[in-house]
This record gives C-alpha cells, structure tokens and sequence, in this order.
C-alpha cells in the first residue's frame, strides 16, 4: 500500500512539473507538429499502380496434375526475378522513352509471387499515376515477350489446327461406319440367301472393327488437344489499377510524428529545467527541508502600494485572512507553555515578502485583541513606514544611539487598534554591532513588559547578520519563503546559519501560493459574504422607520430591524469590571493552560460582543465549544467554566451574571 501511495504522489508530483510549465510542451507539439506536417505537404506526392499476370494455361486446361501446378509456382518465382532485371526494365525504358536508366526504373518496380498461388504482382511507384499505369502494363509485356508465349505462338496455332481437323474426320468415318452397320443389319432382316447372309456378316464384322479403332483415335485426339503442354506460359489477368489518392507523403502522419516528437523534447526539455531549476515553487518542495515547520500558505495579495497590501481592507473571511489566522492560531496554541513574545521575520534574500507578512501578522495579532508592536529592523531596506503611512524619523536606530532609558516617545500609533510601530529611524552604518548590544536587549525587554506580542522585521539572513543577531535575541525567528522566488538552496544555507546561531524557527510562512496550496480550500468551503449575511437578516423583518437596531460586524456597522427574541442568543456574557481584570490578568500570565485558556478567552472576546462566527474564526475553535462556554457562564459561574468544581460559594445568577469570589481572593 505504501508503495502504491508513493507511486502516486510521484505520478502527482511529475503531473504538477508538467502542469506548470506546460507552454513548453503547447509550443513545442504545435511546431513540431506543424513542421511535420508542412514537411508532409511538401513532398511530391507518389502514386502506385498494380497489375496481375498468370504463369500458365491453368484457366484453359481441363485436366491437371500436381506436377503441372507445382511447375507453374518454380516459374512464378523465376519470372519475378527476371521482371525487374535488365532485359525487361531496359525493355520498358526504350519502349516508354523514359528519362531515367533502367537501374533507377528498378527502385520503383517491386515484382513478387501471390504466395500459394500461379500468379505475379507488379507494383510500380511513381509520381505521375499515368505513368504508374503504362510502366506497370509495360513489364507484363515484356514478360510475355521473353516468355515461350509469344515464340511459340505459330506452331501452337498450327498444331492446333492440324489436329482440330483430324478430329472432324474421325467424327465423320464413325458415323459414316455406324450408318453402314445400321443399314446393314436392315438388310439382313430380310430374305436373303446364305451366302449373301454370310457376305453381309463379315462386313458387318470388319465395320465393327473399324469403328472401334476409330472412336480409340478420337479419343486420343481429343485428350491430345486439350493437354496443357506449356506450364511456364504466361498471360495477364489483371491489367494495372491506380488509386486515386497518393500512397505518400501521408500529411497527417507527418503531423502526428512531429507532435510525438515534440512531445518528447518538451518533456525533456520540462525536466532539464526542473532539474536545474532551484526555485520553490509548491508546499511539495518542502520535503527537501526535514525540520521546516509549515505556519501558513498565503496567496498573492492584491494591491500596487504597500499600504494596500494589508490585511485589514480585506474582507473578514477572505482566504487571506484565514490563512494569517490560521498562523496567528499555530502560533498562539502552538507553544501553550512557552509562548513567544518576540518574533523575527526573516526571508533568505530580498523582494519576498518578510516586509508585508510581518506587518501582516502584527494586524492579525492585534485584531485578536493582543497589544502589538512591529520594530522596523531592516537598516538597509526599510519598509514599515510605507506599509503603515507613518514618518520614519525616531524609530530603532534613534532608540539604540540614545542614551535615554525612556522609550515611549518612540512608539507610533497606527489606524489598528493594539496596534503600534517602531519605524527604522536613523540610518546606521554599524547596525550589526548595536543590534547585539546590551542597548537591544534592554529593548526588547523593555518592548516584552508593556506589550504581548512584538514582531521584528529584520533584513534577508543571507545579506546581512542582523537577521541572525536578533534571532540570539528574540523568543523565534519565522522564515518568509516566496513560490516562485526562493531559491531551495537560499532556504537550506538560511537554516543552516540560523541552526548555527541556536535560533528557536517557529516555521515558515509561504506567500505568493498558487491554486493547489491550502488557501483554495477556503473558497470550496463557501463563507458567506458579511455583506450578504446582514442583508438577509433584513430580509426577514419588514422596514420600520422608527424602530432599528444596530448591527457590528468587522466592516462596520449596519442597521437592520430589530430581531425578534426567538433570534437572539439565549446567553448573553456580560463582565463586570472585577471579572474582566481578572480575566486580563491570568490570560497575560502562564496561570492557565490548555482549554481553560481558551475558554478565558472566549468568555472576553464574547463580553467584547463578538458573535459566535468571529469568536470561532479568531480563536479556532468549534461553534459548539463557544455555546457551551456561553451556557456554562451564565448557569454555573466564572469559577466553575475555568475550574472546573465551585471552590467557593455560589451567589446566584441574575440575567445571565454570576457573583462570586476570585479564587485569589479566598
């Protein structure tokens, strides 16, 4: 079974070689293929005509012998040698006036017994059928000219003729003797004496005798005149048929040669490519990198600025957006223990996206209500500043030239809630050496004490040591790989480096995916558009000037009737302020683990007033975990939804709240 699996996930892999790159196979079949098949046009077309002789008088003789038609086989197969030698072909140029000499004549000429059979074929080609025709007729008769046939053809005709009258007189005296017989037995009827009686008699007698030599030499003329005499006769049967159309060139098959061939070339041509071709080009090619944890496959995202690659103006369940929160999910439930705080997002060389996918993932982490800050690390190509349209000046390089301990003044404030950026700031010439200095360090604790999630985005690891130095530094690196750009050896030499430096590689994320990565699967699964949602929710009520409720979704907000009771969710989480710090404290810390952290996590994001789609969708959790969080909340209490067992006294509930004391407190 094993074997049969790889089998086919090699035969999928060839078939993927193949698929992308298959303007090499279009454009080799159709010139090959239309090279074939002018070459097929351009060839002068040939024409063959067939004619039939007979060796021997088989068709005229009434008796036979295996002898006879023995014979006449042997002469078959001497005569079909003889046709296409010398004497005949030579024959046929002079008496056609033919160009050419007979030794070119016999390239044309194929001649060649009917096997089991007295009779020859003759086959000529030639480009004109007219004179396939005659050349064909031609051989035949000069076949027969060389044959006894036609030399012997008086003395046949005067022996035949001999004997045919020596026939008709023995026809004549054995009936003129039989007529004598008969009116001699008349006479003998009647009265006559003895000797005339005996007279009679013996002529009767000699009559008898007469006739029976007679009849023995008719039959022996007969047999001698229907007796075949001559097996190595010859005569034509068949005179010579030409086809229509041309036996060649045949055009179509010309064509269908020069598109196998093509075929073939481009095949090898594919698979010289893709040998030599060391570009990343599929989640396949990760195979080659054993330790290569996959984060997230990203499709190309739309837009010519920077600005306008940013998840935010996207739809909320676009394929992007899944594929970031899919990441934002690995990342956050990935490392329930040891979560990391500081991330670097490198790439192997430049123009691969490390710029967008970092900021990217800053806006994910934010929209999940965790207080985000992405450091702008790249000295040689900053970008973070387009991407968020904030001025560049104060930002990292001021930070670690300054010898002030504050870092406030430094942060910037983007359109994104939880979200803020430390641009590049000054240029520095020795960024190596102060991105290794304590002055980092203090930093990025610094940055870890008063946010939950800071992501660096750091120059190419191949191009420069920043990459590799802040790696040292932060929590994880995450490796940004582009299909189609990347180079698998750039990939391996960056693990490599990376290895070295004891970073801890969360994994990768590749952007620029095609249709066959994981991003597709989010449009077969068919969300329905926010847009499309509320405006069936509208549907169901009449319009009412007066009365309205409003509608929050990640686009904004909509108006719509108010829903009646029956569509209202039944359990409806709303903190008081005790509770929500609460909640804020112990999710900041490693006090919960597991689903009691998810589930701390779902009652805030419900208290927040996200609806159970948006809780599932940034949280990766089931639409039944969130009901049955909601339901337990309002029924048993905040103690009993993370604990498990009441550890402390139950007050009741009103409208869905719980009062209780914190476990901390007791």
């Amino acid at each position: 079974m094993d074997i049969r699996m790889n089998d086919f996930v090699e035969l999928r892999r060839v078939m993927s070689i193949v698929r992308r790159r298959w303007i090499w196979l279009f454009v080799f079949v159709l010139l090959c293929g239309g090279g074939g098949w002018l070459f097929g046009r351009s060839q002068t077309p040939v024409y063959q005509a067939t004619a039939t002789m007979l060796v021997g008088q088989i068709m005229q003789s009434t008796s036979l012998s295996r002898e006879d038609v023995q014979m006449s086989v042997a002469f078959a197969q001497t005569y079909s040698d003889i046709a296409v030698r010398q004497p005949v072909l030579k024959g046929v140029v002079e008496k056609l006036e033919l160009i050419e000499s007979w030794q070119k004549l016999r390239k044309r000429v194929r001649v060649s017994p009917v096997e089991g059979t007295q009779l020859i074929s003759i086959v000529v080609e030639y480009d004109s059928p007219e004179m396939a025709r005659k050349i064909a007729d031609e051989v035949a008769n000069q076949l027969i000219l060389l044959s006894p046939t036609k030399s012997n053809a008086g003395e046949d005709s005067f022996v035949n003729s001999f004997i045919q009258q020596q026939i008709v007189d023995s026809q004549e005296r054995i009936l003129n003797s039989q007529q004598r017989v008969r009116e001699i037995d008349a006479a003998m009827e009647g009265s006559l004496s003895p000797t005339e009686m005996a007279e009679l008699q013996v002529e009767k007698t000699t009559l008898e005798g007469l006739i029976a030599d007679y009849v023995k030499n008719y039959v022996e003329l007969l047999n001698y005149a229907g007796q075949e005499r001559k097996p190595n006769s010859l005569s034509v049967i068949e005179s010579a048929q030409v086809g229509e159309d041309p036996i060649r060139p045949k055009v179509q098959l010309f064509g269908l040669l020069g598109g196998g061939v093509g075929v073939a070339l481009a095949l090898g041509l594919i698979f010289l490519l893709e040998m030599l071709d060391d570009t990343f080009r599929s989640l396949d090619d990760i195979h080659q990198f054993a330790d290569l944890n996959i984060l997230g496959a990203v499709g190309r995202i739309k837009g010519r600025k920077f600005s306008e690659k940013i998840i935010a103006h996207l739809e909320p369940y676009s394929p992007t957006m899944e594929a970031y929160r899919m990441v934002r999910n690995k990342l956050q439930f990935g490392s329930v223990f040891s979560p990391s705080k500081s991330i670097v997002v490198t790439s192997p060389a430049s123009g691969e996206g490390k710029s967008i996918t970092a900021a990217n993932l800053g806006v994910i982490m934010a929209q999940a209500d965790r207080k985000t800050i992405i450091v702008d690390a790249d000295f040689r190509r900053p970008t973070l500043h387009q991407v968020f349209n904030v001025n560049r000046e104060s930002g990292l390089g001021d930070m670690l030239i300054s010898k002030r301990s504050e870092f406030d003044g430094y942060l910037k404030g983007t359109r994104i809630e939880n979200l803020q950026i430390i641009t590049n700031g000054r240029p520095l010439l020795n960024s190596s050496e102060l991105l290794g200095s304590g002055r980092m360090s203090g930093i990025i604790k610094y940055l870890e004490g008063i946010a939950d999630v800071i992501i660096f985005d750091s120059p190419p690891a191949l191009l420069a040591a920043d990459a590799t130095i802040l790696s040292n530094l932060a929590d994880g690196v995450i490796l940004v790989i582009r299909a189609g750009k990347s180079r698998c050896k750039a990939i391996r030499q960056t693990l490599s480096d990376l290895q070295k430096a004891n970073a801890n590689l969360l994994g990768c994320i590749c952007n620029h995916m095609v249709k066959e990565t994981s991003m597709e699967y989010y449009k077969g699964y068919g969300y329905i558009p926010e847009r499309t949602l509320i405006k069936n929710i509208k549907g169901l009520f009449t319009r009412s000037a007066n009365h309205h409720e409003k509608i929050e979704t990640p686009s904004g907000i909509f108006r719509a009737k108010a829903i009646p009771e029956i569509f209202q969710k039944k359990y409806v989480i709303t903190l008081s302020n005790k509770d929500r710090e609460y909640l804020y404290q112990i999710t900041g810390t490693d006090k919960l683990k597991g689903y009691r952290y998810k589930r701390a996590m779902i009652i805030l994001k419900a208290d927040e007033g996200k609806t159970d789609t948006q809780i599932m969708a940034e949280l990766a959790v089931s639409r039944s975990c969130v009901k049955r969080v909601r339901k337990l909340y309002a029924t048993k209490g905040l103690e009993r939804v993370l604990y498990g067992n009441i550890q402390s006294g139950e007050t009741r509930h009103k409208n869905g709240m719980v009062e209780f004391t914190h476990p901390f407190e007791v």
